[in-house]
């Protein structure tokens, strides 16, 4: 560990977020959403000593924080499902909420555990592809269900997932296929608007152009973060 004591701002983000977690369930009863928000509490502290330490996984095992992070994002989306606040919708919408407050919870985790330990749980190939496919699924079925924004977030952070993935365990797309990615993005932009202005009208028409911008943006932000700048690692590189 440096001595920037990183392991001390491990301890502080854990004790804020659980903090923030106990006393958001005590006086809301929102176990969702109070995870969420301990979440983001507590996860600036965490990359924080991440980033500044030799080696992390001396204190945060890879492996075991893979198998919280799966147990925590389970519990979570069946936790999450009645819990859409202020909203008595249907099972569709409480679905992508549930599906993003797992997300956002999570994919961190998820993340530091394949970086980190080079864990391969999934294909890398037949995950990004997956990904790929429930992500437009998801841009389609936000308009659907009168929750575009949802449906587009998690489609977003779906695609990035599977992307990045794969590039961890170095089975990503190449620079030319990224770039058709891109293209395939604004092609499907096109296509979603075009598919909202048939199956609705110009009032419903804002959630199909909400759900092809977010088409065009997950592959554009994929390449622009998979970029190598100079031998520079990219955002999505195994670290050592």
């Amino acid at each position: 560990m440096s001595q920037r004591v990183p392991e001390f701002a491990l301890v502080i983000g854990g004790f804020l977020a659980l903090t923030v977690l106990v006393t958001s369930v005590v006086f809301t009863g929102d176990v969702a959403r109070s995870t969420l928000t301990a979440a983001v509490v507590g996860l600036p502290f965490g990359v924080y000593a991440v980033h500044h330490s030799d080696d992390p996984t001396t204190v945060l095992p890879p492996r075991v924080v893979l198998a919280g992070a799966a147990l925590l994002g389970g519990v979570l989306f069946v936790a999450a499902v009645p819990e859409l606040p202020g909203r008595t919708d249907s099972l569709p919408r409480r679905l992508l909420y549930a599906l993003f407050v797992t997300l956002v919870v999570g994919l961190p985790l998820a993340t530091y555990a394949v970086q980190y330990g080079g864990l391969r749980p999934l294909p890398p190939r037949a995950t990004a592809a997956g990904t790929a496919a429930l992500g437009v699924a998801l841009l389609v079925v936000g308009p659907l269900v009168g929750d575009a924004v949802l449906g587009a977030v998690d489609a977003v952070l779906v695609f990035l997932a599977g992307r990045g993935y794969a590039d961890v365990h170095g089975v990503g797309a190449s620079r030319r296929v990224r770039r058709a990615l891109v293209a395939a993005g604004g092609l499907l932009c096109v296509g979603l608007v075009g598919l909202g202005a048939v199956v609705g009208s110009a009032e419903t028409l804002l959630p199909w152009v909400v759900a092809g911008v977010a088409a065009a943006l997950a592959p554009s932000l994929h390449y622009a973060l998979s970029v190598e700048r100079r031998g520079d690692q990219n955002f999505f590189s195994r670290r050592s």
